[in-house]
C-alpha cells in the first residue's frame, strides 16, 4: 500500500500533466482541489512533514512566459527569429540612411559573456540597478513597467492596433529580461525576448550592459531605447519595421536625439 506521501506525490504528477494539457481551463479548479485534500488530511492527523514546500504561485504568475512552477524549467514561449544583420538591413534600405540614423553599439560575442560574471560593473540582473533603469524606462509610450503585465495583457492592447504596434514588458521568469510584443503585417502578435549581455569593462553602456533582439541577433545596443530605435527605422525581421516614437534618455550612453548641427 503507498504512504500517503507517495499518494499526494502520485496525484501531483497527475496534476502537472492535466495543467500541461490544457493548463488555463482546469488550473483554477486543481488548485482549488489539492488544497482541499491537505487540509482535510491535515485535520485527521494526517501531518505531511515529508511533502516539499512547493506553493502555488500567483494565477498571473503562473502562465508567464510558460513557465512550470514544479520544475522551474522554461518551455520556450517566444518567437525567435532569424532577424535581419547590419549589413543587410543596410543593403535593403540604403537610400534612405544618412549619417543621423543610430547605428548598433556593438555585435554579441558569446565566448566574451563568461568574463562578465566577474565583472562587478556588470548590473544586468542587479535588483537595485534594475528598478532604476524601470524609472527610466518609464517616460517611454511602448513601456510598460507593472510587473503584472503579461502577454495576454499584451495581446489584448495590439489586437486591435495598426502593423508596427508594439509594447515592450519586463519578463517575468527572467531578470534583466525584456520581452517585446509587436503585431506584423499579416495581423499576428509575436512575442520576442530582449537579452542583456556584458558590454565589456571600457564601454560606456549603462551597467556595463547592452541588449539584443532574441538570441540568434548579433547586434547589440546600449540600452532597451536604443535597440527600439535602430528596429523603427530597420527591419528586424524581412520587411517588418517597429512603429512607435522614443524619447530621448537622461543618461550617458542612452538614446540621444540626433539632429543635424548649423
Amino acid at each position: 500500500m503507498c504512504s500517503w506521501f507517495e499518494s499526494i506525490h502520485t496525484c501531483e504528477q497527475l496534476v502537472k500533466l492535466v495543467v500541461r494539457i490544457n493548463p488555463q481551463e482546469y488550473y483554477s479548479s486543481i488548485k482549488s482541489l489539492i488544497s482541499t485534500c491537505i487540509c482535510t488530511l491535515n485535520s485527521l492527523g494526517f501531518i505531511l512533514v515529508d511533502l516539499p514546500r512547493r506553493g502555488f504561485p500567483d494565477d498571473d504568475e503562473f502562465f508567464a512566459d510558460s513557465v512550470d512552477p514544479w520544475d522551474q524549467t522554461e518551455e520556450s514561449p517566444y518567437d525567435n527569429i532569424q532577424g535581419l544583420t547590419a549589413a543587410e538591413n543596410n543593403k535593403e534600405d540604403s537610400d534612405t540612411k544618412s549619417y543621423l540614423v543610430l547605428e548598433p553599439d556593438g555585435e554579441f560575442d558569446e565566448e566574451m559573456q563568461d568574463a562578465g560574471e566577474e565583472d562587478d560593473g556588470y548590473l544586468a540582473v542587479n535588483p537595485e540597478w534594475l528598478e532604476e533603469q524601470w524609472k527610466l524606462l518609464s517616460v517611454q509610450p511602448w513601456f510598460r513597467g507593472n510587473p503584472r503585465y503579461t502577454r495576454d495583457d499584451a495581446t489584448s492592447e495590439l489586437i486591435s492596433a495598426p502593423p508596427g504596434s508594439f509594447v515592450v514588458r519586463i519578463s517575468q521568469s527572467q531578470p534583466g529580461h525584456y520581452a517585446i510584443s509587436a503585431k506584423v503585417t499579416s495581423g499576428k502578435i509575436i512575442s520576442m525576448l530582449i537579452l542583456p549581455s556584458w558590454a565589456g569593462r571600457d564601454s560606456n553602456a549603462p551597467g556595463k550592459t547592452q541588449y539584443r533582439l532574441g538570441s540568434t541577433s548579433k547586434l547589440l545596443f546600449n540600452t532597451v531605447p536604443r535597440l527600439i530605435k535602430y528596429f523603427t527605422e530597420n527591419f528586424y525581421y524581412k520587411q517588418e519595421r517597429l512603429r512607435g516614437s522614443v524619447v530621448s534618455e537622461q543618461q550617458e550612453g542612452g538614446y540621444m536625439l540626433l539632429a543635424p548641427t548649423s
